[in-house]
C-alpha cells in the first residue's frame, strides 16, 4: 500500500470498511483505485477539501457563540471607522438621507375627524426636540437618524420608554448604546431561575425578561452595579440572523477589512502623489575625503557639518547658492502612475456598498456615464433597501411609540372626544406612517405616468403620494385651497387637469403648517 492510500486510511477510519482490507490482501493497486473513486464522490465542490482551501475548516457553533467573542472588537472598529472613513460615512449618509430624510409623517385612519385632526397636530408637537427626547435636545426626526447609524454601526441600540412629570406629553424617549449594557454581568439570576448573559435576563424561550444598563455620567464613568430595567420598558432594535442569537452585531462587519484595506491603500497613493509633486536636489562631492581641507581654513569653515540633520536643505524660489569646491548638484525626479487607483477604488467601494444593499452610485454619488434608464433601475433598487428598511423601523419601533404617545395622550387629558378610548383602544390605534418617498430622475416622464395611471385606473392618487411620501389628503386640502384662493383674487389660470395640479404640489415639498379643514 503507498504512503498516501495509507494516510487516507488512517484519516478516514470509517472508509476503509473490511472489504477494502480484504481487496488490499489480494490486489493492492485495486484497493488504491477504489479508495480514490470514493474520496473524489462529493456532492458539492465546495464540501471537498484540497490544496486551495486545505487551511479552511470552519466550525458549525451557535450564533450567539460566534457572535461573542467578536462583538465589541468588531463594534470598536466599526465606530472607528465611522469617525474615520470617508466610504463608511457615505454609506451611514445615503441610508440616512433616504430612509429618514424629511421623517416619517402619521396619517391617523380612524374615519373620525376630530379624533384624527388632533392626533396628527399632538404628534407633530410631539416630534419636537423638548417633548419626545429626555434630554430636550433632538427631534424625533433626528433620534430616527441617530438609532439607524447605531444600529449599522453598532449593531443594536437601546431605546428606553420614559414617563415624567409634564402635563402635555408625559412620554418621552431615552436612547441608550450598546456599550452602556452590562457585557460583563452575573450569568443566573437567583430569584426566578433566568439566565443573565451579556447584559439581558432571558427566560427559558430565550425571551428578553430585562436589560441591565450600567449607568454613566456626563465624563463617561460607569458604575459598577448595573441598573435592571424590565423589558416592556425597553424596545431593543437589532436585526436576528439566526435562531440561536439574542444580540445584534455591527452590520459593517462583512465590509470592515476591505473598507480599512481600500483606505491604507488611499492613504498610501495619496503618499506617494506627494512624492512625484516633489524634487529632491543632492550636492555631491567629488574630492576625496580630507581633501577639501587642504583647500584653506576658510573653505572649510563654510562646509556643513558631519552631522546629518544639519547638511539637510530646503530649495526656495528664486534662491541662489554657492556650492563649495569639489561638489555639483544632481537631481531626483520621482515617477509612477497612479491611474489605476480610481478604478481600483471605484470597485472595492462598490462591493462595500453593494454589501449593504447600495448601489455604487447611491453611496459615492458618481453618475458619470450613467443615463436616465439605469439611474432609474439602480434608484428602484435602491429604494427597496429603503423600504425594507422603513418597514422595519415600523414594525419594531414606530407603531409601539405611537401606541404609548396616545395612551399617554389620552391619560394626559388630550383627547375629550374619545369617551369610549379603552373600550375601543383598536380603533383609536389605528395609523399609517408614511416615510420618505422617492426622488423623481425625470419629473416630466414621472408626472406623465402619474396621469396615464390616474386616467386609466391603474393608480390612486393615494399610491402616488406615497411614493413621495406624502399624505394624499393633505395634498388634495391644498390643491383646494389654492384653487380657492386664485378664484378669490378673480384669476383666471390654466391650471390642466386635476391630475396636473396633483403632480405639480407632488414635486414640491409638503407644506408643514397645512390645516385640515
Amino acid at each position: 500500500m503507498t504512503d498516501e492510500t495509507q494516510g487516507n486510511k488512517n484519516k478516514n477510519p470509517t472508509k476503509w470498511n473490511w472489504l477494502d482490507r480484504a481487496i488490499e490482501a489480494v490486489n493492492p493497486k485495486a484497493a488504491y483505485e477504489r479508495l480514490r473513486w470514493r474520496s473524489g464522490i462529493s456532492g458539492y465542490d465546495s464540501g471537498r477539501i484540497g490544496r486551495a482551501n486545505a487551511g479552511w475548516l470552519p466550525t458549525n457553533i451557535q450564533g450567539e457563540m460566534a457572535n461573542r467573542h467578536a462583538r465589541r472588537l468588531l463594534r470598536a472598529r466599526a465606530q472607528d471607522m465611522e469617525r474615520n472613513s470617508d466610504v463608511i460615512i457615505s454609506i451611514l449618509d445615503a441610508y440616512k438621507r433616504n430612509i429618514i430624510g424629511r421623517g416619517f409623517n402619521l396619517q391617523s385612519l380612524t374615519d373620525i375627524t376630530a379624533f384624527d385632526e388632533k392626533a396628527e397636530k399632538l404628534w407633530k408637537e410631539w416630534c419636537k426636540p423638548r417633548n419626545c427626547d429626555i434630554t430636550g435636545q433632538q427631534s424625533f426626526r433626528e433620534l430616527l437618524n441617530m438609532i439607524i447609524t447605531r444600529i449599522i454601526v453598532d449593531g443594536e441600540v437601546f431605546i428606553i420608554k420614559t414617563y415624567t412629570g409634564s402635563k402635555q406629553f408625559p412620554f418621552q424617549l431615552q436612547i441608550r448604546e450598546a456599550n452602556d449594557l452590562d457585557g460583563q454581568g452575573k450569568m443566573s439570576n437567583d430569584d426566578n431561575g433566568n439566565v443573565v448573559s451579556d447584559g439581558i435576563e432571558l427566560d427559558k424561550y430565550s425571551k428578553p425578561v430585562a436589560y441591565y444598563f450600567l449607568d454613566t455620567d456626563p465624563n463617561g464613568m460607569s458604575t459598577n452595579t448595573p441598573k435592571r430595567i424590565e423589558a416592556d420598558r425597553v424596545i431593543y432594535l437589532w436585526q436576528r440572523k439566526r435562531p440561536s442569537e439574542y444580540r445584534g452585531v455591527s452590520l459593517l462587519a462583512s465590509v470592515i477589512e476591505r473598507i480599512h484595506e481600500l483606505d491604507d491603500y488611499f492613504r498610501a497613493v495619496s503618499f506617494m502623489q506627494k512624492i512625484l509633486a516633489s524634487l529632491c536636489v543632492f550636492i555631491k562631492q567629488t574630492l576625496p575625503d580630507g581633501a577639501a581641507g587642504r583647500l584653506g581654513r576658510g573653505i572649510k569653515k563654510i562646509l556643513p557639518d558631519d552631522d546629518p540633520a544639519s547638511r539637510q536643505q530646503k530649495v526656495k524660489a528664486g534662491q541662489i547658492m554657492y556650492l563649495n569646491p569639489g561638489e555639483e548638484v544632481s537631481t531626483l525626479v520621482p515617477s509612477g502612475n497612479s491611474a489605476e487607483a480610481e478604478g481600483f477604488g471605484r470597485q472595492q467601494q462598490r462591493m462595500a456598498s453593494a454589501a449593504m444593499g447600495l448601489s455604487l452610485e447611491a453611496t459615492a454619488r458618481d453618475m458619470s456615464g450613467m443615463n436616465y434608464s439605469s439611474a432609474r433601475q439602480n434608484l428602484l433598487e435602491d429604494t427597496k433597501t429603503y423600504v425594507d428598511w422603513q418597514l422595519w423601523l415600523k414594525e419594531h419601533m414606530l407603531d409601539e411609540i405611537y401606541t404609548e404617545f396616545l395612551i399617554s395622550s389620552f391619560l394626559a387629558g388630550q383627547f375629550d372626544m374619545a369617551p369610549d378610548f379603552w373600550e375601543n383602544k383598536e380603533k383609536y390605534f389605528s395609523h399609517r406612517f408614511i416615510g420618505q418617498g422617492m426622488s423623481w430622475i425625470d419629473p416630466l416622464k414621472e408626472a406623465t405616468a402619474n396621469e396615464t395611471m390616474l386616467a386609466t385606473g391603474q393608480g390612486t392618487r393615494e399610491e402616488i403620494c406615497a411614493k413621495a411620501g406624502k399624505d394624499w389628503k393633505e395634498v388634495l386640502q391644498q390643491l383646494a385651497k389654492e384653487q380657492a384662493y386664485i378664484k378669490e383674487l378673480g384669476l383666471n389660470l390654466n391650471e390642466g387637469s386635476n391630475a396636473d395640479a396633483t403632480n405639480a404640489i407632488i414635486a414640491g415639498d409638503a407644506k408643514d403648517d397645512t390645516t385640515k379643514k
